[in-house]
Parts: C-alpha cells; structure tokens; sequence
C-alpha cells in the first residue's frame, strides 16, 4: 500500500517522540509517533484523522511481516504503508492483554 493522494513525509525520531504537527500540504496535518512494535521493532508513522472519527496511520517499516516487500504486494520498503484504523479502544484492549500475557511466556496463562 502506497501512500495514495497524500504525500506523507518520514517524520525524524524527535517528532515522534514529541508528537510533532506534520504538515501535509493543502491544509492538511498529522502527528507524528512511534508505531508499536511489529515485525520486531516500532516504526515512525504519521497518524492523519479522517472524517467519522477514523484515522490513517501512515507507517515506515522494512523490517519483518507485515511489513516486509514480500507481502501483500509491497515492492518498496521506502514508502509508507496505509493504515486504516477506526476503533483507538481495540488498541486499548489489545495492549492490556499483551501485559497481562507477558508474564506467561509458556506457562498456564493468566485470566
């Protein structure tokens, strides 16, 4: 997935960091952050709101899936891949869970 339309520009890692305003052209920002980590490692990206309540998350990895060219298409690690998320809380969730589990590391799991 390319970035479309919108030219999204690699945000350094002290915007990240900083949550930095990124200018997108044509009235449009984002902000940039760390991606969680995903292939082994957490990614720039630049989080740019849609209407409805969505956001794209515009994504720079070349590490491992699902990220890596072999997958879904993907020739250029470069480009930023196009997220599309719609629900913050499922991150949320999903995060609680992975603490909860970290413990386990092949044990009985916690409940």
């Amino acid at each position: 997935m390319s970035a479309g339309h919108i030219k999204v520009p690699d945000p350094t890692h002290d915007q990240c960091t900083n949550n930095a305003t990124v200018d997108l052209g044509d009235g449009l920002t984002g902000v940039a952050a760390w991606y969680p980590q995903m292939g082994g490692y957490v990614s720039h990206c630049v989080i740019v709101p849609q209407p409805g309540g969505c956001m794209d998350v515009y994504v720079w990895h070349d590490g491992d899936f699902p990220f890596a060219p072999d997958h879904y298409g993907i020739e250029n690690p470069a480009e930023p891949r196009r997220l599309h998320h719609c629900d913050g809380q499922q991150f949320i969730d999903l995060g609680e869970l992975l603490v909860r589990l970290e413990g386990a590391q092949g044990t009985e799991l916690p409940s």
